[in-house]
């Protein structure tokens, strides 16, 4: 769309290029009313020795937050990658002789989808799902009322040992863990679901380091008010060139300016950025295909199979 309703031009516009327009405005007044003859400017060479370091703090403002985004963007994507080894795993080698767990563990492989969502966003991501491009302000009674309705339509009574938990994904990878041994399988074979729910718990890791570890904040602070005061400043320098036309000139360079450390800013928090609850989705088509399986191959009870429907287990979006 066009910049003036733009998403990153309404978060500039207060205070940032208000301010530079009224510089700008008050210059153009002073410079050609109250004193035409001997007008107010700054030479460029000030501006010309600052630029360089002052794209390069942009620059590594920038990389380090998409470093941020990219690895916890890649967190989410190995994420599913290890639920659906997981469930392959379970339908080729638990099911076959123990399909009560193997459903059991494809169910708290949804779980962990969920509170992995929950742990790292204040809102579990829920205003993606509620209403489309505005983020809502939900009351954390209901936001932790939508994951206890999501846990128990999964898990029953047994959401309450999540729920009540300081660590839920934590609880959720040792019932996994627990699910494993009580199949009593081959121990090659317990090995390799060893070794994908470590790569969850080496995820849920990395996703706590992102989220509680983030960019000094010293540094922030220097390149924001660089940043400003050089923009402020831009008028001084651009009245002998620009003349009347120097306030839309210092906006048009400001707005592209702060845009880039608007970016950074933007995507240094990922989890607030990222469609999360896409990976739930990729986990419950997952799981729909396996218990389709389930159902083909009559490894499933006609009593329990009325039970768990895994439709019913879907969220209602």
């Amino acid at each position: 769309g066009l910049i003036p309703w733009s998403a990153t031009f309404q978060r500039l516009l207060w205070p940032d290029l208000v301010g530079i327009s009224v510089t700008g405005l008050g210059l153009t007044y002073v410079n050609t009313v109250v004193m035409p003859d001997s007008p107010l400017y700054m030479p460029h060479i000030p501006f010309a020795i600052t630029a360089s370091a002052l794209g390069l703090l942009l620059v590594f403002r920038t990389n380090s937050s998409y470093n941020r985004y990219d690895m916890a963007r890649g967190c989410f994507g190995t994420c599913v990658n290890s639920s659906r080894s997981i469930i392959r795993l379970g339908m080729t080698i638990l099911a076959p002789v123990e399909p009560r767990l193997c459903r059991r563990l494809i169910r708290l492989l949804r779980c962990f989808a969920r509170v992995l969502i929950f742990h790292v966003t204040a809102d579990g991501d829920q205003h993606a799902i509620l209403c489309v491009n505005k983020k809502v302000q939900l009351a954390q009674e209901e936001i932790e009322g939508e994951l206890r309705g999501q846990l128990e339509q999964l898990m029953g009574v047994e959401a309450d040992e999540i729920i009540k938990a300081s660590n839920r994904p934590v609880i959720v990878l040792q019932m996994m863990s627990r699910t494993i041994r009580q199949a009593k399988l081959h121990p090659v074979d317990e090995d390799r679901f060893d070794r994908e729910v470590k790569e969850l718990e080496r995820i849920l890791g990395v996703c706590e380091r992102i989220l509680r570890t983030p960019i000094p904040t010293s540094y922030t602070r220097h390149t924001s008010r660089f940043l400003f005061a050089w923009v402020n400043a831009l008028p001084f320098m651009l009245w002998p060139m620009c003349g009347p036309w120097t306030t839309p000139s210092a906006i048009l360079v400001a707005y592209f300016m702060l845009g880039i450390e608007d970016i950074g800013v933007t995507v240094e928090e990922p989890f607030d950025q990222l469609p999360l609850w896409r990976a739930v989705e990729a986990v419950d088509d997952s799981s729909r295909i396996a218990a389709t399986h389930l159902r083909a191959k009559n490894l499933v009870t006609p009593k329990r199979q009325g039970k768990s429907t895994e439709g019913s287990m879907d969220r209602s979006h």
